[in-house]
């Protein structure tokens, strides 16, 4: 339960889902192939972001290939689902996106 004793009302599950988004980050990664790794989740300032790094380079080091979130890009939700969807990510990931929750 959310709320104690009270009725929740939609102003307050707002305020509650702001106070989560502050405190909340979360940071997943999946390889995608020998070469490429996508990182994946949600802070509380840039909202939803999406990396793709190469990892295979002549210098040895990471080279990030794809770089969005909310915040910086606009990366929509919808445009996140379907990163998430194309690389096959957590099924749950996908459903929060889809509920503008955080993960």
């Amino acid at each position: 339960m959310l709320c104690c004793e009270q009725e929740c009302t939609p102003v307050t599950l707002r305020l509650f889902f702001n106070l989560v988004n502050f405190l909340l980050m979360s940071r997943y990664s999946k390889e995608i192939d020998e070469r490429h790794i996508v990182a994946y989740g949600f802070d509380h300032y840039s909202g939803y972001f999406f990396q793709m790094f190469d990892e295979l380079t002549e210098d040895d080091e990471e080279h990030l290939v794809l770089n969005e979130c909310s915040r910086f890009t606009g990366l929509s939700n919808g445009k996140m689902i379907e990163l998430m969807k194309k690389h096959k990510v957590n099924p749950k990931h996908i459903q929060m996106v889809m509920m503008d929750l955080p993960f």
